[in-house]
C-alpha cells in the first residue's frame, strides 16, 4: 500500500491487489529491502505476502481507497467487480495479444534489435508484446525464415549473464502452461517451424524460442497471452486485412507497425485498436501516459498531467486557441479535428522546452480552423503531445484524448 494524494492505495500484481504476483514473493522482498535502504518512512509502502485471500480482503477493506493492478483480465474483471460494488476507483492494467503489422516495404535487417525487444522482451513474459505477427503473403516465407533465424540465434540461458537474450519462466508451473500453449498449436494444425521444447543445456524453467507460421487468428495461439517466447505468424492480403487481424482481437495493450514509410506507417497506426503502438520500435516513454483498451485495460498510468484540473495551458508562445497565445508546434488535426488516441514512434525531432507536453483546451476555440471543444488536447501532430527532456529534445509522445 501507499499513501497518495486520494487516500490509501493498495497495489499488487497478479492474485489480488495488495501482493506480490504468484511465484514473484522473493522479489517483492527485495523491494521491501530497497524500500527500507532508500530511508522512506516506515508505513508509507508495505508489501504483503500472502495468499489470494488478503488480496481479497484488501480489495474489500473499507480503508481502501484506491486500487491498482496489474495481471491478467480475469483477475482483473473480479477486482473490478468488487470495486465496482464499493464505488471505488481501480486501475487496471492487464492482458495482452498485442500484433506486429509488417507491411510490405519493410526492411527488417536493419531493425532487428528493435524487433528482438518489441517481441521477445524479458522472455517473452511481457504484457506489450507483440507476439502475433501478420505478414504480408507476398513475403510471408521471407518474414517467416526471417523470425525462425531469429529464434534460432538468440541466446539462451543465464538471466544474470549480460549475453543472454532468453531467460527461464517465471516458475515450473508457468513453463508447463507454455508448453501446453505449443502442444495446442501444433494440434490446431499450425506448423511448428523452431523451439517448443526444452534446450538441452541449461537446467531450469527454460522453453527455447518458438514460431509457428500457418496460422489462423482464430487459434488459441493467436487468441490468449501465452506469456512467453512463443511467435505466431499469421498472412494477410493488404493493409486493411492486416488492420482487421490486428483489431480481431479481445485484447488492446500495445502494438507496432514495421515500414519504410513513416506516413503509411502512421496511417495504419492510427486504425489499430490499442493503447500504445509504434512504427519501427515500441515505445517506452516513460514521461508519456499508459494505457490500453478493450479487455487489456481500465483507467490509464501516469496520466496526471491531463487529469489536473488546474492544467490550463504548458506550450504557450506563438498560435491562438481562441484568445490563448499557443506554440506554432501545437496543431490539430486537419481532416479529422482533435485525434484522441497515442500514437508512438512518429520520427518527431521537433526541438521544444520541457513542458512543452500539449495544452488542454479550457474554452471553445480553435487550431488553424479546426474546432475545438471543451477538455480537448491538442499536439504537434495528429493526436500527439511532445514530451521533452531537459536538454530541450524531443523524448517521445504522449496520446492526446478527450
Amino acid at each position: 500500500m501507499e499513501i497518495v494524494p486520494g487516500g490509501v492505495r493498495a497495489l499488487g500484481r497478479e492474485g489480488f491487489p495488495g501482493r506480490g504476483a504468484l511465484g514473484d514473493d522473493l522479489t517483492f522482498a527485495l523491494l521491501a529491502e530497497a524500500v527500507a535502504t532508500a530511508g522512506i518512512p516506515a508505513g508509507v509502502i508495505n508489501v504483503l505476502t500472502n495468499g489470494s485471500g488478503l488480496g481479497a480482503y484488501l480489495v474489500s477493506h473499507p480503508d481502501i481507497d484506491k486500487i491498482s493492478f496489474t495481471g491478467s483480465t480475469e483477475v482483473g474483471r473480479e477486482i473490478a467487480g468488487r470495486a465496482g460494488r464499493l464505488l471505488r476507483p481501480v486501475t487496471l492494467e492487464l492482458g495482452g495479444k498485442s500484433a506486429a503489422l509488417i507491411l510490405d516495404d519493410a526492411d527488417l535487417a536493419p531493425l532487428t534489435d528493435a524487433l528482438f525487444f518489441a517481441f521477445l522482451l524479458n522472455n517473452g513474459q511481457t504484457c506489450f508484446a507483440s507476439t502475433r505477427i501478420l505478414a504480408p503473403r507476398s513475403r510471408y516465407d521471407e518474414v517467416v525464415g526471417f523470425y525462425e533465424a531469429l529464434a534460432k540465434g538468440a541466446v539462451v540461458g543465464d538471466a544474470l549473464d549480460p549475453g543472454t537474450q532468453i531467460g527461464p519462466m517465471v516458475s515450473a508451473r508457468h513453463r508447463s502452461t507454455v508448453e501446453r500453449y505449443i502442444q495446442r498449436g501444433v494440434a490446431d494444425g499450425a506448423k511448428l517451424v523452431t523451439g517448443g521444447g526444452r534446450p538441452k543445456s541449461e537446467a531450469g524453467w527454460f522453453v527455447t524460442p518458438t514460431v509457428f507460421a500457418d496460422v489462423d487468428n482464430s487459434l488459441a495461439i493467436a487468441r490468449e497471452e501465452i506469456f512467453g517466447p512463443v511467435l505466431s505468424i499469421i498472412a494477410y492480403d493488404g493493409d486493411d486485412e492486416a488492420i482487421r487481424i490486428a483489431n480481431d482481437s479481445e485484447y488492446g495493450l500495445g502494438g507496432t507497425v514495421w515500414t519504410s514509410d513513416s506516413e503509411r506507417g502512421q496511417r495504419v497506426a492510427r486504425q489499430v485498436q490499442t493503447g500504445t503502438i509504434g512504427i519501427n520500435h515500441y515505445p517506452t516513454d516513460l514521461g508519456a501516459p499508459y494505457g490500453g483498451v478493450k479487455g487489456s485495460v481500465s483507467g490509464g498510468e501516469l496520466q496526471a498531467v491531463y487529469d489536473a484540473e488546474d492544467l490550463r495551458e504548458v506550450a504557450a508562445r506563438a498560435g491562438r486557441i481562441g484568445e490563448r497565445e499557443l506554440d506554432p508546434l501545437v496543431r490539430a488535426d486537419h481532416e479529422d479535428g482533435p485525434y484522441c488516441r497515442g500514437v508512438g514512434g512518429l520520427g518527431v525531432d521537433h526541438p521544444v522546452r520541457l513542458g512543452d507536453l500539449a495544452v488542454l483546451v479550457r474554452d471553445h476555440g480553435e487550431v488553424d480552423g479546426v474546432p475545438l471543444r471543451l477538455g480537448d488536447v491538442v499536439g504537434p501532430g495528429p493526436g500527439v503531445a511532445l514530451t521533452a527532456d531537459r536538454d530541450g529534445r524531443h523524448l517521445g509522445v504522449a496520446p492526446t484524448r478527450r
